[in-house]
């Protein structure tokens, strides 16, 4: 087990330890959908999947995505922003700035790398998985895109930001196409975090403080840039002193070719800034609700579109790209 710490540019009074696995959990699933992944799920708030995805189908997203994506000089939909912009890259030649929105692109020149990751997000096994989760047909609402990470993803909970009409009972999920190195910027968890608004005392209100705190922000992401990243350093003290005061513990997962997580829109999660700068991290991310489920995006019902591919339907936003 390797250590790592996380303070995502707070004082160093809130740094918060990393344990970082070099092996897998004996307590992870190989793929076998059964009555074992829900309980794994309810109990620590998320499952990991062994083997989920076909490793050639990995191989494929990844060299669609080489071929057709990252040499492209033009505009396209960025995770972190929710808006249009050009690649950025590291010093080692990877694309930091996430995609969003890839299961809907709508240029005929990304068709294959659309049509690969959809093949991940909406295949057999993942629908299988989802299924067995959400207790319903899934509805997949949003995807994205990670090659690499210039500062990592501060840890927050997806509940915040969207939803189903059932509070937290969206499910994330995130694909490895690689092996994931161990200080490549990992996705991280905190088991059992998704209960940690139940209860009483000082964890309990700091954590609600920091959802409610989150929600607002959320809704006015982008309105005065510098008032939202003071919010959010505030927000991530709150969570922080939370997780301390709880005693719960924040794990980097090994994730290997074609391994999946999935986990609930309440669980606080994140992923770690890269230490190790020449190793990439190619990853689907993907969110799902129930299809019987409404949308909400802030706190406010949202319309769905959708086509069916492998017969999940798709939330369909096409984002044309800016040139």
């Amino acid at each position: 087990m390797l250590r790592t710490h996380v303070q995502y540019g707070l004082p160093p009074e809130y740094r918060l330890p990393v344990a970082i696995e070099e092996t897998g959990d004996s307590n992870d699933e190989s793929f076998c959908p059964d009555s074992r992944l829900q309980t794994r799920y309810d109990e620590i708030g998320y499952v990991i999947v062994r083997k989920l995805v076909p490793l050639s189908l990995c191989d494929e997203v990844v060299a669609a995505f080489s071929r057709e994506v990252k040499p492209f000089s033009g505009s396209m939909l960025r995770q972190a922003t929710a808006r249009h912009g050009p690649h950025l890259f590291t010093p080692e030649g990877y694309m930091a700035n996430a995609l969003l929105g890839v299961h809907d692109l709508a240029e005929p020149r990304f068709q294959d790398f659309k049509s690969r990751a959809i093949d991940v997000i909406a295949g057999r096994h993942t629908h299988h998985v989802a299924g067995e989760l959400l207790a319903g047909a899934p509805l997949l609402i949003e995807s994205m895109y990670f090659e690499s990470t210039l500062i990592g993803v501060p840890l927050h909970a997806d509940g915040d930001y969207m939803n189903s009409d059932v509070r937290d009972t969206m499910l994330g999920a995130w694909f490895a196409l690689e092996d994931i190195a161990p200080f490549a910027g990992r996705f991280v968890l905190v088991p059992r975090s998704h209960r940690l608004d139940k209860g009483a005392g000082g964890a309990v209100a700091a954590y609600r403080e920091f959802r409610d705190r989150q929600a607002l922000t959320s809704a006015v992401i982008g309105s005065d840039m510098r008032a939202t990243m003071k919010r959010r350093l505030e927000e991530a003290a709150l969570l922080h002193r939370a997780i301390s005061d709880a005693g719960l513990i924040i794990v980097a997962p090994m994730l290997n070719k074609g391994d999946a997580v999935f986990w609930s829109a309440g669980l606080v999660h994140g992923s770690l800034p890269p230490e190790s700068r020449g190793f990439s991290r190619n990853s689907l991310t993907a969110h799902y609700i129930a299809d019987t489920q409404a949308l909400m995006v802030h706190g406010r019902r949202a319309d769905v579109a959708t086509e069916t591919h492998h017969g999940m339907k798709l939330r369909m936003t096409p984002n044309q790209q800016e040139g």
